[in-house]
Protein backbone atom coordinates (compact mmCIF):
# COMPACT_ATOMS: atom_id res chain seq x y z
CA UNK A 1 0.00 0.00 0.00
CA UNK A 2 1.34 3.46 -0.92
CA UNK A 3 1.99 5.44 2.28
CA UNK A 4 3.31 8.62 0.62
CA UNK A 5 2.10 11.67 2.55
CA UNK A 6 0.55 14.42 0.43
CA UNK A 7 -0.50 17.61 2.21
CA UNK A 8 -3.25 19.46 0.38
CA UNK A 9 -4.15 23.11 0.78
CA UNK A 10 -7.69 24.19 1.59
CA UNK A 11 -8.05 25.38 -2.01
CA UNK A 12 -6.93 22.01 -3.37
CA UNK A 13 -9.32 20.14 -1.07
CA UNK A 14 -12.20 22.36 -2.23
CA UNK A 15 -11.18 21.79 -5.84
CA UNK A 16 -11.23 18.01 -5.41
CA UNK A 17 -14.65 18.16 -3.74
CA UNK A 18 -15.97 20.28 -6.60
CA UNK A 19 -14.54 17.78 -9.11
CA UNK A 20 -16.33 14.97 -7.27
CA UNK A 21 -19.57 16.92 -7.43
CA UNK A 22 -19.10 17.41 -11.18
CA UNK A 23 -18.39 13.70 -11.67
CA UNK A 24 -21.65 12.91 -9.88
CA UNK A 25 -23.52 15.36 -12.15
CA UNK A 26 -24.18 17.81 -9.32
CA UNK A 27 -24.20 21.60 -9.50
CA UNK A 28 -21.59 23.91 -7.88
CA UNK A 29 -24.22 24.81 -5.28
CA UNK A 30 -23.92 21.29 -3.85
CA UNK A 31 -20.76 22.43 -2.06
CA UNK A 32 -22.93 24.58 0.23
CA UNK A 33 -24.44 21.37 1.61
CA UNK A 34 -21.11 20.31 3.14
CA UNK A 35 -21.60 19.70 6.87
CA UNK A 36 -19.34 19.17 9.85
CA UNK A 37 -20.34 15.50 10.05
CA UNK A 38 -19.09 15.01 6.46
CA UNK A 39 -15.63 16.15 7.52
CA UNK A 40 -15.76 13.96 10.63
CA UNK A 41 -16.59 10.97 8.43
CA UNK A 42 -13.66 11.83 6.18
CA UNK A 43 -11.38 12.10 9.21
CA UNK A 44 -12.42 8.67 10.45
CA UNK A 45 -11.82 7.19 7.00
CA UNK A 46 -8.32 8.66 6.96
CA UNK A 47 -7.61 7.30 10.45
CA UNK A 48 -8.73 3.85 9.30
CA UNK A 49 -6.46 4.11 6.26
CA UNK A 50 -3.54 5.09 8.50
CA UNK A 51 -4.22 2.09 10.76
CA UNK A 52 -4.30 -0.20 7.72
CA UNK A 53 -0.88 1.11 6.69
CA UNK A 54 0.56 0.28 10.10
CA UNK A 55 -0.83 -3.20 10.63
CA UNK A 56 -1.87 -6.26 8.70
CA UNK A 57 -5.14 -6.48 10.62
CA UNK A 58 -8.53 -5.07 9.79
CA UNK A 59 -9.60 -2.55 12.44
CA UNK A 60 -12.42 -0.20 13.29
CA UNK A 61 -13.16 2.42 15.94
CA UNK A 62 -15.91 1.10 18.19
CA UNK A 63 -18.27 2.54 20.78
CA UNK A 64 -19.09 -0.08 23.44
CA UNK A 65 -22.57 -1.42 24.06
CA UNK A 66 -23.21 -2.11 27.74
CA UNK A 67 -26.60 -3.80 27.42
CA UNK A 68 -26.64 -7.31 25.97
CA UNK A 69 -30.31 -7.00 25.01
CA UNK A 70 -29.63 -3.82 23.03
CA UNK A 71 -26.63 -5.48 21.42
CA UNK A 72 -28.77 -8.40 20.29
CA UNK A 73 -31.18 -6.02 18.56
CA UNK A 74 -28.68 -3.88 16.66
CA UNK A 75 -25.94 -6.37 15.74
CA UNK A 76 -27.29 -7.44 12.34
CA UNK A 77 -27.60 -11.05 13.55
CA UNK A 78 -29.52 -13.71 11.66
CA UNK A 79 -29.79 -15.89 14.78
CA UNK A 80 -29.23 -15.49 18.50
CA UNK A 81 -29.23 -18.23 21.10
CA UNK A 82 -31.96 -17.75 23.69
CA UNK A 83 -29.67 -18.26 26.66
CA UNK A 84 -27.74 -15.04 25.93
CA UNK A 85 -29.67 -12.70 28.21
CA UNK A 86 -27.13 -10.85 30.38
CA UNK A 87 -28.38 -12.75 33.43
CA UNK A 88 -27.43 -13.55 36.13
CA UNK A 89 -24.37 -11.29 35.72
CA UNK A 90 -24.81 -8.13 33.58
CA UNK A 91 -21.95 -6.78 31.48
CA UNK A 92 -19.59 -4.49 33.31
CA UNK A 93 -19.94 -0.89 32.12
CA UNK A 94 -17.39 0.22 29.55
CA UNK A 95 -16.75 3.81 28.46
CA UNK A 96 -15.01 5.41 25.52
CA UNK A 97 -14.28 4.50 21.93
CA UNK A 98 -11.42 2.15 21.06
CA UNK A 99 -9.75 0.97 17.89
CA UNK A 100 -10.50 -2.74 17.75
CA UNK A 101 -8.35 -5.11 15.68
CA UNK A 102 -9.50 -8.41 14.22
CA UNK A 103 -6.57 -10.82 14.63
CA UNK A 104 -6.93 -14.18 12.84
CA UNK A 105 -5.62 -17.20 14.72
CA UNK A 106 -2.96 -18.47 12.30
CA UNK A 107 -1.38 -21.06 14.63
CA UNK A 108 -2.48 -23.36 17.41
CA UNK A 109 -3.05 -21.32 20.57
CA UNK A 110 -3.29 -23.48 23.71
CA UNK A 111 -5.90 -22.79 26.37
CA UNK A 112 -4.94 -19.74 28.43
CA UNK A 113 -2.23 -18.59 25.99
CA UNK A 114 -4.34 -16.04 24.12
CA UNK A 115 -2.44 -13.10 25.66
CA UNK A 116 0.92 -14.50 24.59
CA UNK A 117 -0.31 -14.97 21.04
CA UNK A 118 -1.65 -11.41 20.77
CA UNK A 119 1.47 -9.91 22.35
CA UNK A 120 3.56 -11.14 19.42
CA UNK A 121 1.71 -8.61 17.29
CA UNK A 122 1.84 -5.77 19.81
CA UNK A 123 -1.76 -6.39 20.81
CA UNK A 124 -3.68 -7.50 23.89
CA UNK A 125 -7.17 -8.69 24.63
CA UNK A 126 -9.76 -5.94 24.85
CA UNK A 127 -10.77 -4.68 28.28
CA UNK A 128 -14.56 -5.17 28.48
CA UNK A 129 -14.25 -7.33 25.37
CA UNK A 130 -17.96 -8.40 25.16
CA UNK A 131 -19.09 -4.77 25.13
CA UNK A 132 -16.80 -3.93 22.22
CA UNK A 133 -17.72 -7.06 20.29
CA UNK A 134 -21.36 -6.00 20.53
CA UNK A 135 -20.41 -2.47 19.48
CA UNK A 136 -18.39 -3.71 16.52
CA UNK A 137 -21.17 -5.93 15.26
CA UNK A 138 -23.65 -3.06 15.58
CA UNK A 139 -21.37 -0.87 13.48
CA UNK A 140 -20.32 -3.42 10.87
CA UNK A 141 -22.64 -5.21 8.50
CA UNK A 142 -21.27 -8.20 6.61
CA UNK A 143 -20.70 -6.04 3.53
CA UNK A 144 -18.35 -3.83 5.57
CA UNK A 145 -15.96 -6.68 6.41
CA UNK A 146 -12.98 -7.65 4.23
CA UNK A 147 -12.99 -10.88 2.24
CA UNK A 148 -10.09 -12.27 4.30
CA UNK A 149 -12.45 -12.46 7.29
CA UNK A 150 -15.28 -14.17 5.40
CA UNK A 151 -16.78 -17.05 7.36
CA UNK A 152 -14.52 -16.57 10.37
CA UNK A 153 -15.82 -16.39 13.95
CA UNK A 154 -15.05 -13.31 16.06
CA UNK A 155 -14.28 -14.07 19.71
CA UNK A 156 -14.08 -11.57 22.57
CA UNK A 157 -11.22 -13.36 24.32
CA UNK A 158 -9.99 -11.79 27.53
CA UNK A 159 -7.53 -12.30 30.35
CA UNK A 160 -9.60 -10.04 32.61
CA UNK A 161 -12.76 -10.63 34.56
CA UNK A 162 -14.48 -7.86 32.59
CA UNK A 163 -14.11 -10.01 29.49
CA UNK A 164 -15.82 -13.12 30.82
CA UNK A 165 -19.43 -13.59 29.77
CA UNK A 166 -21.43 -15.44 32.42
CA UNK A 167 -24.35 -17.58 31.31
CA UNK A 168 -24.82 -19.01 34.80
CA UNK A 169 -22.67 -19.97 37.78
CA UNK A 170 -21.37 -23.06 35.98
CA UNK A 171 -20.89 -21.52 32.54
CA UNK A 172 -18.25 -18.82 32.14
CA UNK A 173 -17.57 -18.14 28.48
CA UNK A 174 -16.22 -15.79 25.86
CA UNK A 175 -18.85 -14.01 23.79
CA UNK A 176 -18.63 -14.94 20.12
CA UNK A 177 -20.06 -13.86 16.80
CA UNK A 178 -20.19 -16.93 14.59
CA UNK A 179 -20.44 -16.52 10.83
CA UNK A 180 -21.37 -19.09 8.24
CA UNK A 181 -22.47 -18.92 4.60
CA UNK A 182 -23.04 -15.17 4.65
CA UNK A 183 -25.00 -15.15 7.90
CA UNK A 184 -24.01 -14.24 11.43
CA UNK A 185 -25.17 -15.21 14.88
CA UNK A 186 -24.44 -14.42 18.51
CA UNK A 187 -23.23 -17.27 20.67
CA UNK A 188 -20.54 -18.15 23.20
CA UNK A 189 -17.49 -20.40 23.40
CA UNK A 190 -16.19 -21.97 26.59
CA UNK A 191 -13.04 -20.58 28.20
CA UNK A 192 -11.24 -23.92 28.01
CA UNK A 193 -10.39 -24.06 24.31
CA UNK A 194 -7.34 -25.01 22.32
CA UNK A 195 -7.68 -22.63 19.40
CA UNK A 196 -7.13 -24.49 16.12
CA UNK A 197 -6.24 -22.26 13.13
CA UNK A 198 -8.26 -24.49 10.80
CA UNK A 199 -11.42 -23.54 12.69
CA UNK A 200 -11.31 -19.93 11.50
CA UNK A 201 -11.12 -18.12 14.82
CA UNK A 202 -10.47 -14.38 15.00
CA UNK A 203 -9.60 -12.67 18.30
CA UNK A 204 -10.68 -9.11 19.02
CA UNK A 205 -7.72 -7.08 20.28
CA UNK A 206 -6.47 -3.60 21.09
CA UNK A 207 -3.02 -2.01 21.14
CA UNK A 208 -0.76 -2.77 24.11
Amino acid sequence: MDTTVVVLSAEEITSFIQKGIENAKGSPDALTLLREEDLLTLGEALANREADCKTEFFSVVVEPLNDILEGKKVGHYDSIYDWITGKPVPLQKAEGTKRIYFVPVNERVPEGKEAEFLAKYGKKSVTNAPNYLLGAMAKLEEKDLPKKLKGKDFVAVSSEESGVFVLDVDNRCFLRCYRYDGERGLNVVKLAVDWNPDRGWVFLAEDI
